[in-house]
């Protein structure tokens, strides 16, 4: 197989990230040797979404853009600040140049310990707002949920029942880097919202959490699920330094073992769903 002609997309990465910068050209050429061509971004705040623009322009065609403002940037933000980003995210989302966001997101909940519970309301109220300008928009969104599945559910099921009556657009998008239970995985997928894989598959390896990720992946449909490496973040559990975009093959490696089919069957599918949640052509 000519790996120069598979043309797979990481679902997820941030190539934006300064601690990468000099490496770029060499990453990405490095990850089209390998057959992966594309990768779509994930937002984190207006000014990220300059650099996604100026780094597409260096890479035409590899570089798929989403904008949103990220749970972790909401929980620190200032009330101002949180309502000029949206203002921000709106008139991103009324651009139709060729810099237009593809996708909405990163948004979601993080209810890590790391953030005061005082902060989940903020969070719950910016999330709503992404969540209405999907709809409006006809966006797909990008979700970064961290110990918050069952809210986060709860707040899409609320926002879904109260947009019927208006005839409103259903959402697609992905629920990035998944590794929850099956149940978990339904009730997103019934919502419009496909789990991204991601290097957790890898790394957890035993336990009743591996158990019920792995549930999950063998028992999701080939066009259920997508893989992606959040690189230069998330390397797999024991290894120095950053993330490769390249270990999207060891995910679709630990993936078929996992499902009984070919790394080419996982990647070929992860891509093809891809391309139809973000309307890639």
């Amino acid at each position: 197989m000519d790996s120069l002609s598979s043309n797979w997309i990481d679902a997820h990465a941030h190539l934006t990230d300064i601690r990468i910068e000099k490496e770029l050209p060499e990453i990405v050429a490095c990850a089209a040797r390998a057959g992966i061509s594309r990768f779509v971004l994930g937002g984190v705040d207006p000014l990220e979404w300059e650099k996604q623009k100026r780094v597409a322009q260096k890479f035409p065609g590899t570089f798929l853009h989403s904008f949103g403002l990220h749970p972790w940037w909401i929980s620190r933000a200032t009330e101002s600040e949180i309502s000029k980003g949206l203002e921000s995210l709106r008139r991103e989302l009324s651009n139709e140049g060729a810099d237009r966001g593809i996708a909405i997101g990163e948004t979601g909940l993080d209810f890590h310990s790391n953030f005061s519970e005082a902060v989940r309301p903020v969070q719950e109220a910016a999330f709503r707002s992404h969540l209405r300008l999907a709809r409006e928009f006809g966006r797909p969104l990008v979700l970064h949920v961290v110990r918050a599945h069952e809210r986060a559910i709860a707040i899409l099921r609320e926002e879904k029942r109260d947009a019927l009556t208006s005839g409103a657009r259903a959402w697609t998008g992905i629920i990035h880097s998944f590794s929850g239970d099956l149940e978990t995985a339904r009730a997103y997928l019934d919502l419009g919202l496909t789990p991204s894989i991601s290097a957790p598959v890898l790394t957890r390896g035993r336990g009743s959490a591996f158990e019920k990720m792995r549930e999950t992946m063998v028992t999701l449909g080939a066009t259920e699920f997508v893989i992606e490496t959040d690189a230069p973040d998330q390397p797999p559990a024991g290894e120095s330094g950053l993330n490769s975009p390249l270990n999207l093959l060891r995910i679709a490696d630990e993936v078929a073992k996992l499902r009984g089919v070919t790394r080419e069957t996982i990647l070929n599918s992860s891509r093809d769903t891809v391309k139809r949640i973000f309307k890639i052509p």
